[in-house]
């Protein structure tokens, strides 16, 4: 076969793909898309609408597109729950005929009247703008007389259609509905600083480094990452549940909060955050008044949520007591009031009781110890500096365990019981821990036995 013929059959196969491609294939997608338009009462096109309005049960609600955002406009200017706005619009935009209740040939008729359908005053209207200014609306009326449809109809169609009811709920919506319901607006991943206001005089303070958090206040110490990041998943995914009558902050001891949460947002530390005031509501059900900074209205907290709020700063600072590489670890030494105890790693998980000749360790228990101490975290914290008589007692009647790597100190940790509690101090800060007291009875696992080979003395 020469070059030319071949070149010529290459030819015929394109414009047979070319016509294939544009009267089978992108013809049956053309014809599938107006199917499928067809089928839906409404012609609504999720990303373009620019503004929108819904009346139901007498209220009526306004709300316009800003950016990524939505606003509610009328009854009150405030923020707008993006993702029900936009469920809102991709629900009327998929909602399908389930039949005609009454076609143009009965809607042009002299004695025809919307009122038997319920679309004189219809339950519900939604009103959709564009961003040319296309008006579409979408009209509600009665149940049929079975109640398994609605009777829908829209402003650019004279007939009636139904619509299953099943799908006609998530349109009765209120303006609580409709409303930002966030506690606070933020983004965890941008929030640098956090502080918690007590009264406007104590303060708990944490800061970001790079992608660890330090607490600052009321002490320097370590952060407790996970503690943190729960606080601030917790704070962004709280929902008001009810907004208050008045925007009145002396009033609702706003002026004066008597509990703030403050954010620092981005590299330029954007301040956000939100301030609780006075208590409302039967004592049954409290609640605390609250605002987030960048909101006017005030709303009405659950009283149970403030306070777990407030225990939360306690999570801020670390509870690790050890913070090592346990994988460096070659000595371990127990020094008790009157004995002490050394062993010195001779292998991968073998151990030498260098302190007492003639002696072994059997099993693992030396290497699950070191995993117990790197698993060791506090209870809680004791007050900063504990009454000196208590400490040098604690100090001095205490266990302490020892641990290096190549001679050189990794951590030391004091255990010692006051009451009926166990402590622990380190070498590497002043404060004193409160820890399980299981851990006392994880040193004395810790035991030697005689070599079973050693001669008697």
């Amino acid at each position: 076969m020469g070059f030319k013929t071949t070149g010529i059959l290459a030819l015929l196969l394109a414009i047979l793909a070319g016509y294939i491609y544009l009267f089978e294939i992108r013809g049956w997608e053309q014809r599938e898309m107006a199917e499928e338009a067809a089928r839906r009462v409404a012609q609504i096109g999720k990303g373009g609408v620019t503004r929108l309005r819904l009346d139901v049960k007498g209220e009526s609600i306004s709300a316009v597109r800003e950016g990524f955002m939505w606003r509610i406009v009328s009854p009150v200017e405030t923020e707008a729950d993006f993702d029900i706005l936009e469920g809102l619009i991709h629900s009327a935009g998929i909602l399908e005929k389930a039949g005609v209740a009454a076609d143009s040939s009965q809607t042009g008729q002299s004695d025809f009247s919307l009122a038997d359908y319920g679309l004189a005053s219809p339950a519900v209207r939604l009103s959709f703008t564009d961003d040319s200014g296309n008006l579409e609306e979408v009209a509600f009326g009665d149940r049929s007389p079975t109640g398994a449809y609605y009777y829908v109809k829209t402003s650019d169609d004279d007939q009636i259609y139904l619509a299953e009811s099943r799908f006609c709920y998530q349109f009765e919506l209120t303006l609580m509905d409709l409303r930002d319901k966030r506690y606070v607006q933020f983004d965890p991943d941008r929030v640098r600083g956090i502080e918690l206001k007590y009264g406007g005089r104590e303060m708990i303070a944490v800061e970001r480094d790079e992608i660890h958090w330090r607490m600052t206040a009321p002490v320097e110490d370590g952060g407790d990452d996970i503690g943190v990041g729960q606080f601030l998943t917790h704070l962004r995914d709280a929902r008001i549940e009810e907004f208050a009558d008045s925007d009145d902050l002396p009033a609702a001891g706003l002026d004066k909060p008597w509990f703030e949460i403050t954010f620092y947002e981005g590299e330029d530390r954007k301040l956000n955050g939100i301030a609780f005031g006075n208590k409302t509501g039967s004592r049954a059900y409290r609640r605390y008044l609250a605002k987030s900074f960048g909101n006017d209205h005030i709303f009405a907290a659950d009283s149970a949520f403030v306070h777990s709020l407030m225990d939360a700063g306690h999570t801020f600072r670390t509870r690790d007591v050890f913070g090592f590489n346990r994988h460096e670890v070659d000595r371990v030494e127990f020094v008790f009031p009157d004995s002490s105890l050394t062993f010195d790693r001779r292998a991968p998980e073998q151990w030498d009781v260098t302190s007492h000749s003639g002696h072994e360790i059997r099993g693992s228990k030396v290497e699950d110890f070191i995993d117990e101490v790197t698993a060791l975290r506090a209870i809680d914290y004791v007050a900063e500096s504990m009454d000196i008589d208590r400490k040098s007692v604690f100090e001095t009647n205490g266990i302490r365990v020892r641990l290096f790597a190549q001679d050189h100190l990794l951590r030391e940790v004091v255990v010692g019981s006051l009451g009926n509690h166990l402590f622990a101090s380190t070498n590497d800060r002043e404060q004193v821990l409160e820890i399980e007291k299981y851990f006392l009875q994880r040193i004395r696992d810790v035991r030697i036995s005689p070599k079973s080979d050693a001669t008697e003395g």
